[in-house]
């Protein structure tokens, strides 16, 4: 008898569950919205957003491979994203100088309550790379270039905007620039004093070990206690033969060590802070 009820039982249990709905996969993030390049540019290579985000924020998305390399960045509008509502593009730019490689928003300098935007093209064609700063305006086209530098070592892959710059000086903000290819980070200053726009080195930077190391391939701001206390948390991933480096850059000068990867595990390629 008992072993009748057992084969019941397990008949029953293997009906159910062969009726059973299989078990749904949760859906955590829908996209909202979706944007495409053109064939073999390399649109969305960087991509940025202005804050405070809502409607009238902006979506700056790089190109650098865009038209033979020489590239170009993309601005849009949070509420209409079916079309760019500027264009940007470099006029020096040469084959292969990957103009947007680097996108970022800046604070506010020019007191239209519009963040700035910077822009590297690295022009690793035997040319030194540049960083170019924008200005908000009124108008359709929403940037207009204000100054130019050129980067002397390396090229110049990556910006990180300080927000610690905002709250010492209205008409400019700081940025670090990272150049991997030479090893170097610098720090640099875009001004607005009376209408004169400027970009110019801030005299502070930091090297790496070797040029090999890869050094300010990630950046990340480290914020202090103070509004004038910030490190910089630079990512080296190829040093020691792949193991990869993480320092922090005390106010873009002393470098101290934060931690060292294993074996081939190339820490440093990503940083956030």
């Amino acid at each position: 008898m008992r072993l009748i009820l057992l084969v019941v039982l397990l008949l029953h249990l293997r009906l159910s569950c062969a009726n059973a709905e299989p078990p749904q996969a949760e859906t955590w993030f829908e996209p909202s919205f979706s944007l495409t390049g053109s064939s073999g540019e390399r649109f969305g290579s960087s991509m940025a957003c202005s804050t405070p985000p809502g409607s009238s924020a902006y979506i700056a998305v790089g190109a650098p491979d865009y038209n033979e390399a020489r590239g170009r960045v993309l601005i849009y509008t949070a509420s209409d994203l079916s079309s760019p509502i500027q264009t940007i593009s470099s006029s020096v730019a040469s084959t292969g100088a990957r103009f947007g490689t680097a996108v970022a928003f800046t604070s506010d300098i020019n007191g239209d309550n519009k963040p700035e935007l910077v822009i590297t093209e690295p022009r690793p064609n035997g040319f030194s790379a540049l960083v170019h700063a924008y200005l908000s305006q009124a108008g359709d086209s929403p940037y207009v270039l204000c100054s130019s530098t050129n980067m002397t070592t390396g090229y110049a892959t990556e910006v990180l905007p300080l927000t610690l710059s905002s709250s010492l000086s209205a008409s400019s903000t700081m940025i670090v620039v990272g150049s991997p290819s030479g090893g170097i980070i610098n720090s640099l200053t875009i001004g607005n004093i009376m209408g004169a726009c400027s970009l110019f080195f801030s005299g502070n930077y930091a090297v790496g070990a070797s040029s090999s190391d890869l050094f300010g391939s990630t950046l990340a701001e480290i914020k202090g206690s103070n509004a004038t206390d910030t490190d910089v948390a630079v990512g080296s991933p190829n040093t020691n033969s792949g193991y990869g480096h993480v320092a922090a850059v005390e106010q873009l000068g002393t470098m101290f060590t934060v931690q060292d990867g294993g074996a081939s595990q190339r820490l440093g390629t990503s940083v956030a802070g």
